[in-house]
């Protein structure tokens, strides 16, 4: 559960990335919509996860688990903001009927 709350995290800090089709409005609110839904999403999985029995895996410092799974998450599940940006500046043109 903290794996998917984490995603839906990232997901909503990439929809709302400031330079995101600043000058049309339909994509704009295009993208909008999307973190909106990602907020929801994360909010069902914390719903989830306060229900759940935790599991407290045996670690070298406090934390190591947790931030051993934001690592992962953030560098292979969903593009870091670098990561991202370096992915899309590559884009020379793109179409987007909204």
């Amino acid at each position: 559960m903290e794996v998917a709350i984490r995603i839906e995290e990232n997901g909503i800090n990439f929809y709302k990335l400031p330079n995101r089709s600043p000058n049309r409005k339909k994509q704009k609110n295009f993208f909008a919509h999307l973190a909106e839904a990602e907020v929801a999403h994360k909010k069902t999985f914390e719903g989830i996860f306060a229900k759940m029995e935790k599991y407290n895996p045996p670690e070298s410092y406090v934390g190591e688990y947790s931030a051993y799974l934001r690592s992962y998450v953030d560098n292979n599940i969903f593009f870091t903001k670098e990561a991202m940006d370096k992915e899309l500046s590559s884009i020379k043109r793109y179409h987007c009927r909204l």
